[in-house]
């Protein structure tokens, strides 16, 4: 199921596919890519293996928007 990423200061909506989504729901501060792109193997089946540089590019997508900030 898509998800969508609400801006409460703009109220912009970013509409994200399911993989986002899981991607999204495991941004806690103490996964690191490596255990995201895991997160989405468990969650899929026939995940490639571009699946690091999705989730890379996905993260970098979410902080250029100014959808999210790295810490650390």
């Amino acid at each position: 199921d898509w998800g969508l990423l609400f801006d409460p200061e703009t109220g912009d909506n970013t509409a994200i596919n399911p993989v986002g989504v899981v991607i999204c729901k495991n941004l806690n501060g103490l996964n690191t890519v490596l255990d995201l792109v895991e997160k989405v193997k468990d969650a899929f089946n026939g995940v490639t293996d571009q699946v690091e540089s999705d989730v890379i590019h996905f993260l970098q997508n979410l902080v250029s928007n100014g959808k999210a900030t790295i810490i650390g």
